[in-house]
């Protein structure tokens, strides 16, 4: 797939070939280096920066999955992974010497110096199972578990029964998503004609399935967000239904019972057999943003898991596009503009780029009307 991005990664993977082959010095890597760092520099001006996520053996970048050389591509995953990251952002400001160390650690896998101010390594914890097959980190589990409320009342869990239902639906959303070539929004517009089966939920599963199969994510774990989707807000249970169904603005005090639904979402699944590990991640962590805004406030310098950020970005997109009781439902057009509004501050560019290029289809956008 070509994407907006691929000028860049071809001359990069030009730079770091001909100084493997040739030396530093050499004048054929000396023009590879400098058309290089020019097509990263425009691109630079323009955008400010260019962020490259490790998702599974993939780079996903903007537009989508990064098509490029399988050397360069190693390359640049081994750079992250080496220094416990799971991303890199090259920013605005990026000099010759700067450009230098990506080229030269590019090249020299061995070399361990430390990155540069204008490259930053991003933190979030990786998608990469684990030797037990676990996609969730323990540091992250141990973190959660702490986070929950030790003092409110037991919960029953999911029944065997519910959360195998869920299963069953995860699994018939994902197929629908493998046949669905591209674009969600068909399937979810089908909740008007259904309001009581096709719930937000479920909409919200068949956007982030979409969005996490565009990024390159394995089938395995493409179920895994369709599902922990499916259970992103069973916090709520917990909520009277007069706070949920309030038609008028929350009080100080309801709206901090509210943002309490993540918290008890997470309790809820952690340790439940039938879902996956990403599950009580995702409950905890879908309103939180990566400029540390949002809640529950994040701990420092953490990015919320990439799932959780799959599934915030579907959450918000179908949220607009419903009907409110203090607000008319936008269009697709409407809600694709709050989300860049937020890219680079509440949501990563790279998956609002994914997501309304490669999920909400162009043409559906154009003629589409408010959601019922």
């Amino acid at each position: 797939m070509i994407t907006p991005a691929t000028p860049i990664f071809a001359a990069l993977g030009g730079a770091v070939t001909a100084r493997r082959l040739y030396g530093a010095d050499h004048r054929v890597a000396r023009e590879r280096f400098e058309a290089a760092r020019e097509a990263l520099g425009t691109w630079l001006a323009a955008e400010r920066s260019l962020t490259l996520h490790v998702v599974e053996s993939c780079l996903l970048g903007p537009g989508g999955v990064v098509e490029c050389d399988p050397s360069l591509g190693q390359a640049v995953i081994r750079l992250v992974r080496d220094r416990g990251a799971s991303s890199v952002r090259l920013e605005h400001g990026l000099d010759g010497a700067d450009f230098e160390w990506l080229v030269r650690t590019l090249s020299d896998p061995d070399d361990v110096c430390p990155a540069p101010a204008c490259v930053r390594l991003g933190h979030a914890h990786r998608l990469q199972a684990a030797p037990t097959g676990s996609a969730v980190a323990p540091d992250l589990v141990a973190e959660l578990k702490a986070a929950v409320r030790d003092d409110a009342p037991a919960d029953p869990g999911l029944a065997g029964a519910e959360a195998q239902g869920l299963e069953r639906v995860a699994a018939g959303i994902c197929m629908a998503v493998a046949d669905s070539h591209g674009t969600m929004l068909e399937l979810a517009a089908l909740k008007g004609h259904d309001e009581y089966t096709f719930v937000h939920t479920v909409n919200v599963a068949l956007l982030a399935g979409a969005l996490a199969e565009a990024c390159g994510l394995s089938p395995r774990l493409v179920h895994d967000v369709t599902q922990a989707a499916l259970t992103h807000d069973v916090g709520k249970r917990v909520i009277r239904h007069q706070i949920l169904g309030k038609r008028t603005a929350l009080t100080t005090d309801e709206r901090e019972l509210m943002q309490q639904h993540p918290v008890e979402g997470a309790r809820v699944l952690l340790g439940q057999a039938g879902v996956p590990d990403v599950s009580p991640i995702v409950a905890y962590e879908h309103h939180m943003h990566l400029d540390g805004t949002g809640y529950p406030t994040p701990a420092r310098g953490r990015r919320p898991h990439l799932v959780s950020q799959i599934v915030q970005q579907a959450d918000v997109f179908d949220a607009l596009r419903t009907h409110r009781p203090y607000r008319s439902a936008m269009t697709a057009d409407g809600a694709c503009a709050v989300l860049l509004q937020g890219a680079g501050t509440k949501y990563d560019r790279a998956l609002v780029d994914v997501f309304i290029d490669r999920v909400i289809a162009r043409e559906a956008r154009r003629t589409d009307a408010p959601a019922a």
